[in-house]
């Protein structure tokens, strides 16, 4: 009898634990810094207008004039929507699939914070930085009637990233980068079986976590006075972690807690930016990123337990398959005092209608934002932005498997259409130059 489930699993931050629900797509976080926010975060590798570029693209720190720290905080507001949930009983219950349970939900995706921290140093040709923020996170939580709750309830993926950047200036208009990066992951995922044995169903937990170490590198390059080109790629991350799945049965002979691995490889990317100053006022960026999500192909979870039978043994096929995100950005510089922003991004979703799953529920998606910086002083900046998030309707057909990765008769079937998943994203930064 199998009776847990786990999903990608993620992190704890500096000052909290944080987590997002749809920052980016697939378990993608894009909220590093409330600057780029307003822009749709076109020109994130190629505009160097704070710290915060650091974690975006090394090599743009080399490009800033002082030293300087730049903190802040994203929040992601709750949201989504599931209809016409149904779950169908195994054939193995009767001559025909049964429905078992229906509903739907709303405000599955939590509300999350975000935190974020920047520094950077900036000694003549060399240039030394610090960064902390979340490269990917989810935060889903579903009712406890929720009819697809045997494949999921609590889906809650943290990430963090400690970054020490690097950067020289090989000429006065050319720069390159590295981040070296330790790399936290974390999570927790819950799950309620239906079984004929137990009327109040099988309770599943499985948490788990690593930390392992990776690297980035990047390029800053201004052909001309008023043109700026960045490049960066983020390297993939194979993080292999150990925690425990458990079982509650309703009696304690019969409850388990098993030792219990997964091995994920987080995707790499590259991102290419353009930052152009049409005059005084005006400067638009542009932005396309490429990320490698087909290096998650299935969560497998292997039970450690060396004598009993392995009932933790768990895999779920994912097939993910890479994409591409597009933005475009203006900034409009109202006063000295006084910059305005506004982007447009649509990003592709790694998964399909064939392939969705209830933990991760993702779609395409289109962002619009706003934003504005407020230089209060020469030393101290003040941004805010929001995004309004629009992701496209979906369904999910999601059946269960065998750890010999074929089709569980016995597991059931859940369909449902995931609609007006849309969601509001607020940020604020403050940067301090020395």
């Amino acid at each position: 009898m199998r009776v847990c489930s786990i999903g990608l699993v993620g992190m704890g931050l500096l000052f909290s634990s944080l987590s997002s629900m749809a920052g980016a797509s697939g378990v993608g976080i894009n909220e590093h810094s409330a600057s780029t926010l307003g822009t749709a975060y076109a020109g994130r590798v190629s505009n160097a207008e704070d710290a915060s570029i650091g974690a975006s693209n090394p090599a743009g720190i080399a490009f800033l004039e002082r030293p300087q720290v730049t903190v802040g905080s994203s929040v992601v507001l709750k949201g989504g929507n599931l209809e016409n949930g149904v779950f169908k009983a195994p054939k193995g219950m009767g001559s025909a699939p049964q429905i078992i349970a229906t509903g739907h939900e709303k405000d599955f995706l939590k509300t999350s914070m975000i935190p974020f921290g920047h520094y950077a140093m900036p000694i003549n040709q060399f240039s030394f930085g610090l960064n902390v923020y979340a490269p990917y996170g989810v935060n889903i939580g579903y009712s406890d009637t929720f009819p697809g709750r045997t494949f999921g309830l609590k889906t809650k993926l943290e990430t963090v990233n400690f970054q020490g950047t690097f950067a020289y200036k090989l000429r006065d208009n050319l720069s390159i980068g590295v981040g070296l990066v330790a790399s936290r992951i974390s999570g927790e995922l819950t799950e309620k079986k239906y079984s004929i044995l137990f009327t109040k169903g099988i309770g599943a937990k499985v948490t788990g976590d690593d930390m392992r170490f990776t690297w980035n590198i990047g390029a800053l390059w201004q052909p001309l006075p008023k043109t700026t080109l960045g490049l960066s790629y983020h390297a993939k991350t194979t993080f292999k972690l150990s925690g425990k799945a458990e079982a509650d049965l309703g009696n304690p002979l019969l409850n388990f807690r098993h030792d219990a691995t997964l091995d994920i490889t987080m995707p790499d990317s590259l991102m290419l930016s353009a930052t152009q100053v049409l005059n005084d006022q005006w400067t638009v960026m542009a932005d396309v990123t490429w990320v490698r999500w087909s290096t998650i192909k299935e969560i497998r979870v292997v039970d450690k337990e060396p004598f009993l039978v392995k009932t933790a043994d768990q895999y779920v096929p994912l097939d993910w398959r890479n994409t591409l995100a597009f933005s475009l950005g203006t900034a409009y510089h109202l006063t000295d005092d006084w910059t305005l922003r506004a982007g447009y991004m649509y990003e592709q979703t790694p998964t399909s209608d064939h392939k969705r799953t209830v933990r991760v529920p993702d779609n395409d998606r289109n962002w619009f934002t706003a934003g504005a910086r407020w230089n209060a002083s020469q030393d101290l900046s003040i941004d805010f932005a929001a995004a309004y998030l629009m992701m496209k309707d979906g369904t999910v057909d999601q059946k269960a498997y065998k750890p010999d990765e074929t089709v569980d008769p016995e597991g059931g079937r859940f369909t449902g259409d995931y609609k007006h998943q849309n969601t509001w994203v607020l940020s604020g930064q403050v940067t301090y130059r020395f």
